[in-house]
């Protein structure tokens, strides 16, 4: 009886070669799962929407990998939030807008609470 030891030598490293793989996947899978809980628990810390038709926010934001920092508005009408500024999503309700916070850098968060009247030049 011969005996082939490449065959059984190559199915060997194909089955480490499945394992590591499947390792890999799996070691992703919990990564997500972490990134999840993470974003979730970030979300949660905003709240629900409580505040007032016309309610303004200013806010600072950077973008996921970004180096410039964008200034924005946010105008509550009824239901959605509208964003001024550059590269503006919109309109949106609360859940996107904390969606799009947590996306990037949000560096601060303004509630602009005061109206003053402006004079109109005749």
């Amino acid at each position: 009886m011969r005996l082939n030891f490449d065959s059984s030598f190559t199915r060997e490293n194909e089955l480490r070669a499945q394992a590591e793989r499947a390792q890999a996947q799996l070691d992703e899978y919990y990564r997500q799962q972490e990134r999840i809980a993470s974003a979730n628990a970030r979300r949660a810390a905003f709240g629900e929407d409580d505040y007032e038709d016309r309610t303004v926010l200013f806010f600072r934001y950077m973008f996921a990998n970004g180096t410039n920092v964008y200034d924005y508005t946010a105008l509550k009408c009824g239901e959605s939030w509208y964003l001024s500024g550059p590269r503006r999503p919109g309109p949106l309700s609360w859940t996107a807008l904390v969606d799009f916070w947590i996306s990037g850098d949000l560096l601060e968060l303004w509630w602009v609470s005061e109206y003053r009247p402006i004079e109109i030049p005749s």
